[in-house]
Order: structure tokens, then C-alpha cells, then sequence
């Protein structure tokens, strides 16, 4: 079975246990183990930075326990359902870190550069700007 084909197995309906050594973060399994950026972001937006600050502090120092378990898989070897959830997890924390290592805020839609900044020829929503001096 393919990645995305567990994507669905994954909801409501499904456990929330983690790999042996991660039982300690079961509890945040239900609400944050999303396997959408998504769904990480509307939970994110949805949530107060108190809520957060939980869930952030609660992993953080679990997130090299976390590195560790996942370098030690190949990465051909397909992950079964309490190793996807950890992998979420991963994933949610990493994109509310942002919220207390640059903003100290929830909402952070500024948190990538303005595209104009990486390339010019770019304006705001992604159009393209001819440059090129006529001949």
C-alpha cells in the first residue's frame, strides 16, 4: 500500500498509538498527528497560542528521540500506521515552531519571503513580469 493510500485510514476512527519509546505523546496523537499541511495549518489557526505552546513545549525535546527513530528506517521501507502518526506529529510541530522561535504569534502568514524579494519578475500572487528590455 502506497503512502497516500493510508492517508484516509487515518482519522477519527483510528487509534492513537505512537512507535514503542513515543507513548509519552499519545495524548497529542488525536489532535495533531493531520496528515495535511492543510489540515496542520486550519489546526493551527483554529488553536490559541497557549494550545500551541503546549503541544510545542511538550515535543521539543522529543524531536531528536524523533530524528533519531526515523534516520535509522531506509528510505524505500514504507512506515506503518504508528510510525505515519509520529511522522505527523513531526510535521505539526515543526510548523507551529515558528510561532514562538519567529513570531510569538499563531497567525504567521508572513513567515516566507515575499516572492518579489526572491525573483523580481514576480508580483504578489504569483505573476510573472516580463524584464527584459525591448530590442
Amino acid at each position: 500500500m502506497a503512502y497516500f493510500d493510508k492517508i484516509p485510514a487515518i482519522g477519527t476512527d483510528a487509534t492513537t498509538s505512537l512507535p514503542a519509546g513515543f507513548e509519552g505523546l499519545e495524548c497529542w496523537s488525536a489532535e495533531w498527528a493531520l496528515p495535511t499541511e492543510k489540515e496542520r495549518l486550519l489546526k493551527r489557526g483554529q488553536s490559541t497560542l497557549v494550545e500551541l505552546k503546549g503541544f510545542y513545549e511538550d515535543i521539543l525535546p522529543r524531536m531528536p528521540q524523533i530524528g533519531e527513530h526515523f534516520a535509522t528506517k531506509p528510505v524505500t521501507e514504507e512506515l506503518d500506521d504508528s510510525e505515519l502518526r509520529l511522522f505527523w506529529l513531526a510535521c505539526s510541530y515543526i510548523e507551529i515552531s515558528r510561532c514562538f522561535e519567529a513570531w510569538n504569534a499563531v497567525d504567521v502568514r508572513h513567515d516566507f519571503f515575499d516572492p518579489r524579494l526572491i525573483d523580481p519578475g514576480v508580483r504578489p500572487g504569483g505573476a510573472r513580469v516580463n524584464l527584459e528590455k525591448p530590442r
